[in-house]
């Protein structure tokens, strides 16, 4: 395939341009302007903090809370590790144990605690590619326990495993601690405590990863489940677009939209599985830049065009903006030099975009789903007047009973903007520690990136960041945790972005980890 001709002269092709790019006044002065900038940068008040030293995890290792939590993880563990090898002989020399293992099920068990990255994966693409209607939340939190059984057997049975809270952030920590607050202290506590059950089973998850994951190679694997997984979700939608699926009425203003197709693949609604494609494809650009073989680099092209394809099939134009946000910071982070090349490249392409594109962001802020989340927002500020300190409570309920009293407007199920919903259901202490988690995660992300330690990794987190960094573009106008699928998908996310990071930073007195 490498001997290919067409293969053979666009390779040529674009080596010239890029050698014509490389003499021409214009890579000059981009070059020019980009030194000037970088030296600016590395001066600033700014990146001095960036990658000044972070001793509030010192702090936090250093504490009665760590040690004591930690303390009774390494307990348990002690437990569980004594009595494993009896309670493993017992099974293995019992007639139901000697059926059990040489059972399918039983081989599967074992394929799964032999390679738990495999697991995970498999739990990604299960959650990914089950149809909305074969899909219920409980099946994810079921099968996210399961997992979490299976690792503490694997922790057991081999002492390269184990439950570390110092892979997780510490900052999330203080976050899942407002969660739960704002869970006991709702003004409808049965609503809440289920809104926490999912919450809590994306936490367990991400503690379950952050611990599993020791290579660069492992991540590797979990990133091709994902593309496999959205390569299905991308075939299904691509099926439901030539078969013109009915569009639901009540997400598009006919007024403004008529005869505007939307695929929504296995999320049940196009917004969602637009969503779910922003926080997924940058993965694709890690996968096509850590590959050395051409073959595989193709592929992934491939796939990634066909889902960048369902992309513009699901007709979400906030997705579309999010995706865009993607790409900019994805080449920032790569290569800042491309940056005028993409401005440029995306200012010629406005009279090239099909008119369902362009027709469809001429609606924004004119149809009736602008209008409908203006007045949603000028109500929830109202309710937030009252509540900002405390919050109303985890999940949609405790907004929903409270929302009418301070608007006319139709009652909606949340607010359509991420940030405002936190501060809403978690208060003012759950919002700043969600915002310090993620600025903690890019701070160290954006060191490793520019410190330029091992170029794989920085391409997970480059990936990580501009998935992130998305979702939170959509977020602005949509609250795009109300799907439990986006907010598990969500801490996935940060949960790949955490291990690649513990893969990154050695801790002071531990042994590099090794590929």
């Amino acid at each position: 395939m490498q001997e290919s001709v067409i293969i053979g002269f666009f390779n040529n092709f674009i080596c010239h341009l890029a050698r014509l790019y490389n003499h021409s006044k214009t890579h000059l002065i981009l070059e020019s302007v980009s030194i000037r900038l970088k030296g600016m940068f590395a001066e600033s008040a700014l990146w001095n903090y960036v990658k000044s030293y972070e001793r509030s995890s010192r702090f936090f290792e250093n504490s009665f809370l760590y040690k004591a939590v930690q303390g009774g993880f390494n307990w348990f563990l002690s437990v569980i590790r004594r009595f494993y090898p009896y309670a493993d002989g017992c099974f293995k020399c019992s007639l139901t144990g000697t059926l059990i293992m040489r059972s399918i099920t039983g081989r599967l068990l074992d394929k799964l605690l032999d390679r738990f990255v495999f697991t995970i994966g498999l739990f990604i693409f299960i959650h990914t590619t089950v149809p909305y209607d074969k899909w219920h939340n409980q099946y994810g939190a079921a099968l996210i326990v399961l997992i979490t059984l299976l690792y503490l057997i694997k922790a057991a049975g081999d002492v390269r495993y184990g439950l570390d809270l110092k892979k997780l952030d510490f900052a999330l920590i203080l976050f899942t601690g407002s969660v739960i607050i704002a869970a006991a202290t709702s003004i409808t506590p049965a609503s809440s405590l289920k809104t926490l059950v999912f919450n809590s089973m994306s936490f367990l998850l991400i503690f379950v990863m952050v611990n599993v994951i020791k290579t660069r190679e492992e991540i590797g694997q979990i990133m091709y489940w994902i593309i496999g997984a959205i390569t299905m979700t991308a075939l299904y939608g691509f099926w439901q677009y030539i078969n013109k699926v009915p569009v639901d009425p009540l997400l598009v203003d006919v007024n403004f939209s008529a005869g505007v197709g939307r695929v929504y693949s296995t999320m049940g609604n196009p917004n969602n599985y637009a969503e779910y494609l922003v926080l997924t494809l940058p993965f694709f650009a890690a996968a096509f830049l850590n590959s050395k073989k051409l073959w595989v680099q193709l592929v992934v092209t491939g796939l990634a065009a066909f889902a960048l394809l369902n992309l513009f099939f699901t007709s979400s134009r906030s997705s579309w903006i999010g995706f865009m946000v993607s790409v900019f910071l994805f080449i920032f982070f790569k290569n800042r030099k491309l940056i005028p090349v993409f401005i440029v490249l995306g200012i010629l392409a406005i009279p090239f975009l099909p008119a369902s594109i362009t027709d469809r962001l001429n609606t924004i802020g004119k149809d009736t789903s602008s209008l409908y989340r203006l007045n949603i927002w000028i109500g929830s500020s109202r309710l937030l007047g009252d509540y900002w300190a405390t919050g109303v409570g985890l999940g949609p309920e405790p907004f929903i009973k409270l929302f009418n009293r301070y608007t006319t407007a139709q009652l909606p199920a949340h607010s359509h903007m991420l940030p405002l919903q936190i501060w809403l259901e978690l208060g003012i202490a759950g919002l700043l520690s969600f915002i310090w988690l993620m600025a903690r995660l890019v701070k160290k992300g954006m060191i490793s990136i520019f410190g330029k330690k091992d170029e794989y990794l920085n391409n997970v987190i480059i990936a990580c960041i501009a998935s992130l960094a998305g979702i939170f573009t959509i977020g602005l106008v949509e609250y795009v945790w109300f799907y439990p699928r986006i907010l598990t998908m969500f801490w996935i996310d940060a949960g790949i972005l955490m291990a690649a990071l513990n893969l990154q930073y050695l801790r002071p007195g531990m042994p590099e980890l090794k590929d």
